[in-house]
């Protein structure tokens, strides 16, 4: 038996890698993303907007006074919101990966939290329903129970599976990102 040893011929061309402006795949997920961090970021104006015209249109000291708690944590969340998304907008706007990772990361711990809160709210209205002796002003949610907690589960459902949908989202673009911008030239 013998061997042939054969010539194999390479062809080396001059073949630039397609810039991320230019890439069909990282171009259709950062709009998908961009659009999604837009419209979070519109409803966070809005919010904002409705809540200075409300503390402006509510003139009455006793009125601003019993409403201070929940204004404050309902402005909070609102600012808070506004630099969560304007971020999430800049760095995928910009090809940040790493900023994209922190936002995915950012939202999967949002939406641990967001499990463990509604999971203490459903449980609330499972014990309210089996008929525990329950303050005076939980009485009022006991005849809504069942509608209320139908109305939770989808809502709760939908926000997850934006959440999830974000996350799955940004980690991709990072992805992308970081195999784009490591090709060798």
């Amino acid at each position: 038996m013998k061997y042939e040893k054969e010539t194999e011929e390479v062809l080396i061309t001059d073949i630039a890698p397609i810039p991320l402006t230019e890439d069909r795949e990282v171009q259709r997920t950062r709009k998908i993303l961009l659009v999604i961090f837009s419209v979070f970021l519109a409803l966070h104006v809005f919010s904002m907007i409705t809540f200075i015209f409300h503390k402006v249109s509510s003139s009455s000291t006793s009125t601003i006074y019993a409403a201070t708690k929940s204004s404050n944590r309902q402005l909070l969340q609102t600012i808070l919101g506004l630099f969560f998304y304007s971020f999430a907008y800049y760095v995928t706007h910009k090809y940040h990966s790493i900023g994209l990772r922190v936002v995915a990361w950012l939202v999967i711990i949002s939406a641990v939290l967001f499990c463990i809160i509604i999971g203490i709210i459903a449980f609330m209205f499972i014990i309210m329903m089996t008929g525990v002796q329950l303050p005076e002003y939980l009485k009022y949610y006991y005849a809504f129970g069942g509608i209320l907690i139908t109305f939770i589960v989808v809502v709760s459902n939908i926000v997850l599976i934006i959440h999830v949908i974000i996350v799955k989202l940004s980690f991709n673009l990072a992805r992308l990102i970081d195999a784009k911008k490591n090709l060798p030239i």
